[in-house]
This record gives C-alpha cells, structure tokens and sequence, in this order.
C-alpha cells in the first residue's frame, strides 16, 4: 500500500500531497484511478466510437451538442431497458449508450457553451422577435457575439424553452 505524505514542490514553493510506494519511489498523488476504469467496457465504447468514425467521420461528434447525445443516448438506454433484442443487440445498444453519454459528457467538459444546436451559432448575427406587452408591433433586433447560455429552441426545452401545462 503507498503511503502518503506532504512536501514542497521546488518550483512553485507550494505543499502537494506525494505518494510513497512499497519500494520507495515517489510521486505526485493524482486525483484519477485509471487501473479502476472498466475495460470489457471501455473496448466496447472503443468498437462503437470506431463505427461512427467509418460512417461519419473522424471525430464527427465534435460537431453534436451535449442535449443531441443526451437524447441519442436516451434512445439506446430505453431500447437496452425494454429488452426488445437478444443478448448481442442489447451489448450493442448498451455500448451506443455508453458511448454517447461519454461525448456528452466530453463535450460538456470541454466547450460547456454549446449545450444545444442553437449554441454553434453564438457568433452569428442572429435577427431576434421582440413582443412588448403593449399593443405595440414586435421589434427586431440583432443579437451579436454577447449573447451568454444557451439560445432558446423550440424543440428542446432543457435549451431554455419555458413550457405551462394547464390552465
């Protein structure tokens, strides 16, 4: 087992916390277990992101917001939950699962502003419809690259759609 101590890195004159392994070595102590990721998993999710390559496209899924994974990976979620498939087709619809919660996830790490589709296009002139609540005629203005979060959509409410149900 390491063991775990404090020293002062020489650089930044700053304590870290080091490990101390059986034999005497030290290191930084990281904050990730590696050795604890699923592998039988991981290659799965290495099959289906591999396909995608082929049909798609390197790194296609750069392209698709956190939203659009989520929902596809809701898809492949639902279809493994009601068992409509033999063993090979739920393995297949589990690693599709697995795999697009890893993009979103990814993606929402990396670039936490395009969360939906309407979020690529932020730094676009986009013409806007404004309703006062007087009588007065809608206004249209122009949103430029200061428009923060999400954009509303339509079909999306998670992307800030507000929606009443009832009366």
């Amino acid at each position: 087992m390491n063991e775990l101590a404090w020293s002062v890195n020489k650089e930044t004159d700053e304590m870290e916390l080091i490990t101390i392994t059986p034999s005497g070595g030290s290191q930084t102590k990281i904050e990730s277990s590696f050795t604890e990721v699923p592998q039988h998993a991981l290659h799965e999710v290495a099959k289906v992101m591999n396909q995608g390559m082929i049909k798609y496209g390197r790194h296609n899924w750069y392209k698709i917001s956190v939203y659009d994974e989520i929902d596809h990976s809701l898809e492949h979620l639902s279809n493994f939950m009601r068992r409509l498939h033999h063993h090979d087709a739920m393995l297949e619809e589990l690693s599709h699962y697995a795999a697009r919660a890893l993009m979103a996830l990814d993606q929402f790490i990396r670039r936490p502003d395009f969360l939906c589709e309407e979020d690529r296009y932020h730094g676009s002139i986009q013409a806007a419809q404004t309703k006062t609540q007087s009588n007065t005629p809608a206004v249209e203005t122009e949103v430029l690259d200061a428009a923060p979060g999400p954009v509303a959509s339509d079909n999306n409410p998670a992307c800030g759609v507000s929606q009443s149900f009832g009366g």
